[in-house]
């Protein structure tokens, strides 16, 4: 974690935070209302505001955004805080909107496969809840017990097994936010097959929180997989997994996973690792699961490869976890950042290549993992702590600019604060930037939902 002191962030005058304090103490209770040291806690980028609001419905969460709006002041909504790196740090932040009271399952069907929760329960109770029924919901999530619910769609990250399950994108079925005006905003529904119209839950999915507060959520699940498997396969060269990779794809096994780590990473990672590893994964019913393990081994040494290891069940689980974890954006890094470039997979090579070549000739050290069957790549960037947090931007920066200029795209998923203000951490602005501030303007006109930290500084 970062030495950085807290920095006072509130662009309310202090009698402005007077009254709101007053109002929200009226509102929830004393106890549900923060201040001074007691919203530490809540810092973004080092900035700490003076106050912090702790509802338990919906309804409060409302009439927080309606007060907010009135007065004019700054709204962080907040769950596990565990994607809180994203983006750039706040304009102004005068109230965190800690949604963790809204921890509910309100409607459950396990012959149906559907669930609908309330958007603070975190992702560890509810898998709990899941398993006593042999069911899931199949996301990779790094900090199970902290993220919540309503954080992982805002955020919308994804782990490796989004080869096979997709991302919240495809599991989510319907939501319900609140909005600045003080009203609820509902999209889909809680059953898979809803009436057609404006798709309204993919506006709030990878929001940030800069359109509206979810507060419940709907989903489709699945069985648990009765078998986990995971391989892990050797290679002398990048070239030669990314050629496995593209055999598997093209075979009919069926992986749920299939992610490539350079050899620093396969060694802090596998035991015994050496040179790059592609990491395969199966799920299933046990004898499928081991006929498509054996598959692989039978096909390995033509792919001029060899088996290093192969897990089981919770094993399995645990290293598709650590590349989660990898992927994870950090908590305020102090001079290291985590980059993330999404290429068709036929040109994930090519990126491994250019990441390397610039990190190289900034000096900083670096790992690599690749999502392979889905073209994502994910660079972690490091300098020694000791170093001044500007050089470390301007060397961050020298990685992400050839990026940007050969493959379009580069978005630093978290990196120091001081380092913010030296690249574009969203990467180049979208073609549709204008109608992105035109739908910002429509749910949130006077700014106040997570001012300035989206892509464009929406």
């Amino acid at each position: 974690m970062t030495t950085q002191p807290p920095i006072a962030a509130s662009g309310l005058a202090p009698d402005a935070v007077a009254e709101l304090r007053a109002q929200l103490v009226a509102l929830l209770g004393p106890e549900a209302v923060r201040a001074g040291e007691q919203t530490l806690g809540y810092r973004v980028a080092a900035r700490v505001p003076p106050l912090a609001a702790c509802p338990s419905t919906a309804q409060q969460v409302t009439e927080i955004l309606a007060l907010a709006n009135e007065l004019g002041a700054a709204v962080v909504p907040w769950g596990g805080g565990t994607a809180q790196a994203l983006g750039y740090p706040p304009r102004a932040y005068d109230l965190a909107l800690d949604v963790r009271g809204l921890n509910r399952v309100l409607a459950y069907e396990p012959a149906d496969l559907t669930l609908s929760v309330e958007a603070g329960i975190s992702f560890a109770t509810l898998d709990r809840l899941l398993a006593e029924h042999g069911q899931r919901l199949p996301l990779d999530c790094a900090r199970p017990e902290a993220a919540t619910l309503g954080g992982i769609v805002a955020a919308n990250l994804a782990g490796p097994r989004r080869l096979r399950h997709g991302t919240a994108r495809d599991l989510l079925i319907g939501v319900c936010a609140a909005l600045t005006d003080g009203t609820l905003a509902h999209g889909g529904g809680r059953v898979v097959k809803n009436v057609s119209g404006y798709d309204m839950m993919k506006l709030f999915l990878g929001s940030l929180g800069t359109l509206g507060v979810l507060v419940e959520l709907n989903f489709k699940i699945t069985p648990r997989p009765a078998q986990e498997v995971a391989l892990a396969l050797a290679f002398d060269h990048a070239e030669a997994a990314l050629e496995a990779v593209a055999a598997l794809l093209d075979s009919v096994l069926q992986p749920v996973a299939l992610v490539v780590l350079d050899p620093v990473l396969a060694a802090d990672l596998v035991a015994g690792a050496r040179g790059w590893l592609l990491l395969v994964g199966f799920e299933g019913a046990p004898a499928a699961t081991a006929r498509q393990a054996r598959e692989v081994r039978a096909r390995t040494p033509a792919w001029r490869g060899s088996v290093v290891q192969e897990r089981e069940g919770a094993a399995a689980a645990a290293l598709w976890h650590a590349v989660t974890a990898f992927q994870a954006p950090d908590d305020e890094p102090r001079n290291r950042a985590l980059l993330k470039v999404v290429v068709p997979p036929s040109e994930i090579g090519a990126v491994l290549t250019a990441v390397e070549e610039s990190a190289t000739a900034a000096g900083l050290h670096l790992r690599r993992a690749a999502d392979a069957g889905t073209g994502i790549v994910y660079a972690r960037l490091e300098q020694p702590a000791v170093a001044a947090a500007e050089s470390f931007g301007r060397a961050l920066a020298a990685v992400q600019a050839p990026l940007l200029e050969r493959f379009g795209q580069a978005v630093v998923l978290s990196c120091p604060a001081a380092a913010k203000a030296q690249v574009p951490v969203w990467g180049r602005e979208p073609s549709g930037i204008g109608v992105m501030r035109a739908i910002k303007h429509q749910f949130d006109p006077r700014g106040i939902l997570n001012p300035g930290r989206f892509v464009g500084g929406i």
